[in-house]
């Protein structure tokens, strides 16, 4: 009878453990309640269970313009922050054998600094080279436009070259490789979805391949490799500080004016030369890129340069490699021995 007391008397004395239970339970289905609700009128909402009996905290999934969850699109470039100067033109600019040449090589003779990034776990040496008039290019380009480097190289190496060459700080944003689009090895820099309008860039590069997506905002460059007597910038520079480019509405037309009359001063200096061959060739060539599909306009006088190098001496003693050499000399061997064994032996020949 004692026991049963002092239990009765237990369970009375604390008769808010059982209320308390109930409450607990309570709320508890209360919550599983709103949770099914919630999931069923709302599917991109994730449920977060924050504590012990605390119940759960609603995370609404970051939605795109297309109403759906990010997870479930493709990864989209982001594009670069809005212009500072509304008035101002973005001008991208390539990196390697546009602005300067590295090698990795035994270093050349004449360097301007050296870089040492770390790429997959190895430091490598590279040896950079300026291009003649470079700096003098980018301060002046920065003052009436918007400068952005976009290249295809490793974001290790192009950060190192880029902090060496813009000591004035002049580029206003920088973009590796990470940023191309990849067709079938080949990176391709597509300017359509980086926040700045088509009809007011331009990109200047040495590559054709590079801007196939967009080869009417391309002002070609020849490459550059040590030719110290480069003029190549200067002659770009002219270009984007000329008053009818920073005039015009649609920025393209000027660079297909400018274009086409370096193409056609090139044609006239080459119609007066006398080494012409007389093979009538074209002074534009268009290729058909095989990674985009799209024509590609190379500049004539690239273009020459490239078909110079096969044209034929009509007169001459020929030049041969050093293995036909081999062979003719291994021939004259083999008759040579053979006249000699067929004196000795008339009846039996060589062969």
């Amino acid at each position: 009878m004692v026991c049963k007391i002092l239990k009765k008397t237990a369970i009375d004395i604390n008769p808010m453990s059982s209320n308390r239970c109930r409450g607990i339970r309570r709320r508890h289905r209360h919550n599983c309640s709103v949770i099914k609700a919630a999931a069923a009128a709302a599917s991109s909402i994730v449920l977060t269970r924050i504590g012990f009996n605390k119940g759960f905290k609603f995370i609404q999934k970051r939605q795109t313009r297309e109403g759906q969850p990010e997870s479930e699109l493709t990864k989209e470039r982001r594009p670069l922050p809005p212009l500072t100067s509304p008035e101002k033109r973005t001008v991208f600019l390539d990196l390697d054998e546009t602005l300067v040449h590295s090698v990795t090589g035994p270093p050349p003779k004449k360097f301007d600094f050296v870089v040492r990034p770390k790429i997959r776990g190895k430091i490598m040496t590279f040896y950079v080279v300026k291009r003649p008039g470079v700096d003098e290019f980018l301060e002046k380009l920065g003052n009436k436009y918007e400068v952005v480097v976009f290249t295809a190289g490793l974001r290790e190496y192009a950060t190192l070259v880029l902090d060496r060459l813009d000591r004035k700080r002049v580029i206003s944003h920088r973009l590796y490789r990470d940023t191309c689009t990849e067709i079938n090895g080949r990176f391709v820099k597509d300017l359509s979805g980086l926040g700045r309008d088509l009809s007011r860039l331009v990109i200047v590069d040495d590559n054709p391949n590079a801007y196939c997506f967009q080869p009417e905002n391309a002002v070609p460059i020849l490459p550059f490799v040590d030719d110290v007597a480069d003029r190549e910038l200067r002659r770009v520079l002219e270009f984007f500080e000329d008053e009818e480019t920073r005039s015009c509405d649609d920025i393209r037309d000027a660079v297909r004016r400018f274009v086409g009359y370096h193409e056609s001063i090139t044609s006239s200096s080459d119609d007066d030369d006398g080494d012409d061959d007389g093979d009538g060739l074209e002074l534009e060539l268009e290729l058909m890129d095989a990674t985009c599909k799209l024509p590609v306009l190379i500049v004539s006088s690239k273009a020459r340069e490239i078909t110079s190098r096969r044209k034929f001496q009509p007169f001459g003693i020929p030049v041969l490699e050093f293995r036909t050499r081999m062979v003719v000399m291994f021939c004259l061997f083999l008759l040579l021995l053979h006249v000699m064994c067929f004196r000795r032996a008339s009846v039996y020949t060589f062969f």
